[in-house]
């Protein structure tokens, strides 16, 4: 009967002792702990297992030139013949090159182009490029497909 007696009083104690917690307004809720979690500063001095190390580049490896905008600043004197005709600044790199309507391959296509042509970049998008192929002609090509001309082949056009 003692075995029996023993659970029954350890049950009965747990109980009352749980209901008067309850009872008493001590309601100890997940948002409760949340919040006291929250609260609880937390001092720490672990640094990240890992670093970001940046591969560096040497100047000379750098195609400056495909980044670098061409600038044309006019002499007010009058120009000679050689400074009138146009400074193209890349060419085409591909055996035929479709130049579109706007900066996406879905855009209709305006005229195409030979390779080897040269003509001059006047704006970048996302990776399309606006040409100027000279006589009027201007579109979007994916600049991927044009090669930069050297500034001396470029200035002796």
């Amino acid at each position: 009967m003692a075995h029996f007696i023993l659970p029954a009083f350890m049950l009965a104690s747990v109980t009352l002792v749980s209901g008067a917690v309850t009872v008493g307004g001590v309601n100890f809720t997940l948002s409760k702990v949340g919040e006291a979690a929250v609260a609880t500063p937390v001092k720490t001095n672990l640094k990240p297992s890992y670093v970001a190390v940046l591969p560096s580049a040497k100047a000379e490896a750098l195609d400056i030139a495909r980044v670098t905008p061409v600038v044309v600043k006019h002499d007010p004197v009058q120009p000679s013949e050689a400074a009138m005709r146009p400074v193209f600044t890349h060419s085409v790199a591909v055996e035929s090159l479709r130049v579109r309507s706007g900066p996406r391959k879905t855009m209709p296509q305006l005229f195409a182009l030979k390779g080897g042509t040269k003509v001059n970049v006047l704006r970048e998008e996302r990776g399309w490029v606006l040409i100027d192929a000279g006589a009027g002609k201007q579109g979007w090509v994916y600049s991927k497909l044009l090669r930069p001309i050297a500034l001396t082949e470029a200035t002796l056009q």
